[in-house]
């Protein structure tokens, strides 16, 4: 018999709840703000409260006003493997040859936003190695100015002696850079894993990728695949003993209720013969910067498609043979 005054009850309190619910949307904001009886005197604060000119976006106002960075160029000795995957070998020595300036890249706020958030995305992974695997974790350390730098080891083995500049031990972790003299190419993996029982070295490449695009991964990026295994053959060309596997970590944006890693696993015995034309092009720059043959035109079908567009020394390029 009571069970109609238990759902008579329950109906009146989901139609207060409804109730204020209405009332909160519908109300001015102020009107959520606790009241109070009295004021807050201001006069006793001083008088060091100074008026400002009422503009809209005074911080972004001051944040637009700062001049962009400028993307400098890294390929003035050995050439960089990202620049080898992705830009053209002849402009380079086409423009050290007339010499042509690099053209400075200007980073905007939303360029520069993005690559801040990939910066500290591989700076909290490689962290994350640091804290948790000091047997395994190996590279190069440097103090906190950068003056005191090691040769190549794992954490654990860092020597305890202090920088005379800052007094800092060498605790920083700094990518290996892999140089290669015969083909004038050097790259650093993000991360290298020492396996100290079978002496083997792991490498790993961190990507930072958007959250939609991290949800639909379902493969490696053929890019980063071929530059992790160009990572894999430098080390095998410095006589390094490595594991026939590697990793490319995908790592997202967003927030993920569950995990925010992906990792693909390859083979690099089975793609480091793509690599050839790539070693070739190298190679073609090492000659022309030792006053031989420029390397020829691939990338441009004509002085007036879009990368000869943008390229300092494309007049230069068409005129040659």
């Amino acid at each position: 018999m009571r069970m109609p005054e238990i759902r008579t009850r329950r109906d009146s309190e989901r139609a207060m709840r409804r109730r204020a619910l209405d009332i909160g949307a519908t109300a001015p904001v102020v009107s959520v703000l606790r009241r109070r009886s009295k004021a807050i005197d201001v006069s006793c604060l001083g008088e060091d409260i100074v008026p400002i000119a009422t503009e809209k976006d005074y911080v972004i106002g001051m944040l637009n006003k700062v001049r962009g960075e400028v993307d400098g160029d890294r390929n003035s000795g050995y050439l960089h493997i990202s620049s080898l995957l992705t830009g053209c070998v002849r402009r380079i020595a086409l423009a050290e040859r007339f010499k042509v300036a690099p053209q400075p890249t200007m980073v905007q706020p939303s360029l520069g936003l993005v690559f801040a958030q990939g910066n500290a995305i591989h700076d909290y992974v490689k962290k994350q190695f640091c804290i948790g695997y000091k047997d395994n974790m190996y590279g190069e350390w440097t103090c906190l100015c950068g003056n005191w730098r090691t040769t190549p080891m794992v954490q654990r083995d860092i020597p305890q002696q202090k920088c005379p500049t800052c007094n800092t031990l060498p605790s920083e972790y700094a990518e290996l850079a892999l140089e290669d003299d015969e083909h004038g190419v050097v790259g650093s993996p993000d991360i290298i894993l020492y396996h100290r029982g079978k002496g083997f070295l792991y490498p790993v490449e961190v990507k930072s990728i958007e959250s939609e695009a991290f949800k639909a991964l379902v493969r490696p990026k053929p890019d980063h695949v071929l530059q992790l295994t160009f990572y894999w053959y430098l080390l095998r060309r410095r006589d390094y003993k490595v594991a026939n596997k590697s990793s490319i970590l995908y790592v997202t944006k967003g927030f993920n209720y569950s995990q925010p890693y992906k990792e693909f696993m390859i083979s690099p015995e089975e793609e480091v013969d793509r690599l050839l034309p790539y070693l070739e092009e190298a190679a073609s720059l090492v000659t022309a910067r030792a006053g031989g043959d420029i390397p020829p035109r691939k990338q441009c079908s004509s002085i007036d498609c879009t990368t000869a567009k943008q390229c300092p020394v494309a007049t230069i390029c068409f005129n040659l043979k």
